[in-house]
């Protein structure tokens, strides 16, 4: 199965966002001069990572006997 570009790139980006607010002074720095923006940001990490977790989870489910 092959993932379309768009996805590719989404789940790209995602990724290299979720690094950036790991790092706490990238995160300081964008929640002091635009807190709206890290909200959202959070916002995009976060879903993507429940949705993540549910398809492991399904995944699991899926093998277990």
């Amino acid at each position: 199965m092959q993932i379309p570009v768009k996805v590719a790139q989404f789940l790209l980006t995602v990724n290299n966002l979720t690094k950036l607010l790991a790092n706490e002074a990238v995160k300081s720095y964008v929640g002091r001069h635009e807190p709206e923006i890290l909200t959202h940001l959070e916002l995009v990490v976060n879903t993507v990572s429940m949705e993540e977790a549910v398809q492991q989870q399904a995944q699991t489910t899926e093998a277990a006997p």
